[in-house]
């Protein structure tokens, strides 16, 4: 599924690079999306073609991350097997999306209606810290006991309703939306982190604000 979205992503971008259709080239810096549990803030770099009068097509590349890297916002004290486990999770994604898009007046501007077809990439960072419960000497750390990362990678399917601006000059962008990350969802955690707050949504919201140069 994520091969034939990757090829349907190039296809249409190279047929937008191929015609004359008023462009533009815009970056979101408030994007918000509820990826994991919790809030996920995130930026976005984009592309628009208006394909007609009231029709157009988007392009998204997106991600998030911890920006100082730590997990100090994320870390959890868990039992397992006799051991006390104190971890921190880090989650970085990465999204590419293709979205098209129905004006409500004839203008290629204003308020929109829009489906999306995308691949979302969650990569999870784990390093925990262990220590025997019931034994107050050193011990050796456990196998499992040591920094992982695991990823896995998401099909998207989403609504969304804004307003845009016309791609002459300036534009920008509001909107908000709702969808589903269709996979693996359960499959990232290891053993001792299934007492964990931490998991992926299955449905999703998201709002932002964008803002470009058109032509």
């Amino acid at each position: 599924m994520s091969r034939l979205i990757s090829l349907l992503v190039g296809a249409v971008l190279w047929s937008l690079l191929s015609t004359h259709a008023q462009m533009g080239l815009r970056i979101s810096p408030l994007n918000y999306e509820n990826v994991e549990k919790g809030a996920n803030m995130g930026f976005v770099f984009g592309a628009d073609a208006d394909l007609s009068d009231r029709t157009a097509m988007a392009f998204d590349y997106g991600f998030a991350f911890d920006l100082f890297g730590d997990g100090s916002n994320t870390r959890e004290s868990l039992s397992y097997d006799g051991y006390q486990v104190d971890v921190s999770t880090i989650t970085r994604t990465r999204n590419f999306t293709l979205r098209s898009l129905y004006f409500f007046s004839d203008m290629a501007g204003g308020p929109y209606i829009a489906t999306s077809i995308g691949i979302r990439t969650v990569i999870l960072e784990l390093d925990p810290s262990v220590w025997d419960t019931n034994s107050s000497f050193g011990f050796p750390a456990p196998a499992w006991a040591r920094a992982t990362e695991s990823k896995t990678t998401l099909t998207q399917l989403g609504l969304r309703v804004g307003s845009r601006s016309e791609l002459d000059g300036y534009y920008g962008e509001f909107y908000i939306g709702v969808g589903v990350n269709l996979g693996e969802l359960d499959g990232m955690l290891p053993p001792y982190m299934a007492a964990s707050d931490w998991s992926l949504s299955r449905t999703y919201f998201q709002a932002g604000y964008s803002f470009g140069i058109g032509w």
